[in-house]
């Protein structure tokens, strides 16, 4: 059986994130990861959905000990990750803005990536 504590830490490591990087993006208290690292305390099952969300893989995967994880996110997932993190952070009335904006966004061919760029 997976000491998920351990799991955990190495999961956090190897997407290239402190404990308080991923305390931020899982809504969770730095000492409460560390706390779920060291092994002194078992995250329940919502502190595990969050924490697997803000690691960028399932639950499942996150107790898989033969399966690591990706390496360090790219500088575009790192961008992708603290919007959604800040996000998180908005009440309902924010988060409905955030939605309304990036739809008027979306829908103006000027702010969309060109599909050549993509490639390159």
């Amino acid at each position: 059986m997976v000491e998920i504590g351990k799991r955990i830490q190495e999961c956090r490591r190897a997407r290239g994130l402190s404990q308080d990087e991923l305390a931020e993006l899982a809504l969770l208290n730095r000492v409460t990861v560390a706390k779920y690292e060291s092994g002194k305390v078992e995250p329940g099952v919502r502190a595990m959905l969050r924490i697997a969300a803000a690691l960028e893989m399932s639950v499942g995967e996150l107790l898989n000990s033969e399966e690591l994880p990706a390496s360090a996110p790219s500088d575009s997932q790192d961008e992708e990750r603290t919007l959604l993190a800040t996000f998180r952070h908005l009440n309902s009335i924010g988060r409905k803005k955030v939605r309304d904006y990036v739809a008027d966004l979306a829908g103006n061919p000027a702010y969309l990536e060109d599909e050549k760029e993509k490639a390159i």
